[in-house]
């Protein structure tokens, strides 16, 4: 009999039982012995099916499961279950939104197991799809306000035919807000990710665009960024390469700025914004699954949620996917391909926020000409501009 080393970790809510994992690796090795002895090629699908066999845990500080036991045989497994009735998950030393991050990670897990034993609705599943994308169309016209690529009525000529506007010439409307965006890529340590190893920004001011214009694809706003890539001291020693390649002493955009730990809080609100700075334009943080880069700000210490500049978030993985009209997201990598922009050197997290803001750019100005652009194609690491 195979074994098996079982772990577990109990319902936040303590309504359900409690979650049983095996470590994926043992399930990877068992799939290649049943290719050998079968020749067949089972193995875990990539995209939104692999959320089914992967599940990470512990970022910021929450409870990672726990070892039940090693089995190799049925019996073993149920005696073992008998025993999950204590300790619950202590949650006392997390802050309120680190504990429904943690919540809201069951849940999506619980309903996957419900999801795959109960048969869908497929008006319903249509419904809920259209109220996503327009949702998500929503992103990208704010985007596009804030860039003057369009203004805040119900219909206008030129908001409506996109022929209609040159891009070799300045945004058609005033920017709304006059905002800056503010993109970060925040790095953390494969092993733990409460450790943050690297922050990437990149900024772009709105009112240094009002007299350029975009380009094709915006190449000639990608000039107007600026680049920042903070990395922490004490832990730049750690590279991570089991889950993705990470690559912190290639940065294309500038030179990387190594800090203590103790200083990368005070550093972010230089860069970013302070309450009582000089600077109290609106600010627009952006970033590839916006949200989870934000808590890991917050978690060091730098909580851009309180800040009076605050004004929106924007997330690129989401404006893609209304794009292309598609429901699962894409990596950063991908995207940036699509769109035809080069890059290389990607989990640099100072390379990243700006290839996530570069990508915002040119979505803005494709979703304004009616689609992706014309022609574009795959980049390769030699179409990198120097």
């Amino acid at each position: 009999n195979r074994v098996w080393d079982m772990f577990y970790i109990h319902d936040p809510y303590g309504r359900r039982n409690p979650l049983i994992f095996v470590p994926s690796i043992q399930f990877e090795q068992f799939l290649e012995i049943v290719n050998s002895r079968l020749q067949v090629n089972p193995k875990i699908t990539c995209g939104a099916l692999s959320e089914r066999f992967y599940v990470t845990f512990g970022e910021f500080g929450t409870p990672r499961p726990r070892f039940l036991g090693r089995i190799n045989n049925e019996g073993t497994y149920e005696m073992l279950k008998t025993t999950l009735g204590v300790p619950q998950n202590d949650l006392s030393q997390l802050d309120a939104s680190n504990v429904q991050f943690f919540k809201d990670k069951f849940d999506g897990i619980y309903n996957t197991l419900r999801d795959s034993k109960k048969k869908k609705n497929p008006g319903l599943e249509r419904l809920k799809k259209t109220l996503k994308q327009k949702a998500w169309g929503s992103i990208i016209k704010r985007v596009q306000r804030y860039l003057g690529l369009r203004i805040r009525t119900a219909y206008t000529e030129s908001a409506g035919k996109p022929e209609n506007w040159d891009i070799h010439k300045r945004p058609p409307f005033k920017t709304e807000s006059s905002v800056r965006f503010v993109c970060v890529d925040v790095e953390a340590y494969e092993r733990n990710n409460n450790i943050v190893t690297e922050v990437g920004i990149a900024i772009l001011d709105t009112q240094k665009i009002v007299d350029t214009a975009p380009g094709d694809k915006g190449e000639d706003w990608f000039k107007l960024i600026e680049a920042h890539h903070l990395r922490v001291k004490e832990r730049s020693y750690m590279v991570n390469q089991e889950f993705v390649r990470g690559c912190p002493d290639s940065f294309h955009f500038g030179t990387p700025e190594f800090v203590a730990e103790s200083e990368l809080s005070r550093c972010l609100a230089e860069i970013i914004g302070e309450p009582n700075a000089d600077d109290q334009s609106p600010v627009v943080m952006v970033g590839h699954d916006v949200s989870i880069d934000l808590r890991y700000l917050k978690n060091a210490g730098y909580n851009i949620w309180i800040l009076p500049q605050y004004l929106d978030e924007i997330d690129t993985q989401l404006m893609f996917q209304r794009l292309q009209m598609v429901s699962q997201g894409r990596s950063l990598e991908l995207v940036c391909s699509e769109l035809g922009i080069p890059g290389c050197n990607f989990h640099n997290a100072g390379n990243d926020a700006v290839y996530t803001l570069r990508a915002m750019i040119a979505m803005a100005i494709s979703k304004k000409r009616g689609g992706l652009p014309a022609g574009s194609m795959p980049w390769s690491p030699r179409d990198m501009p120097k």
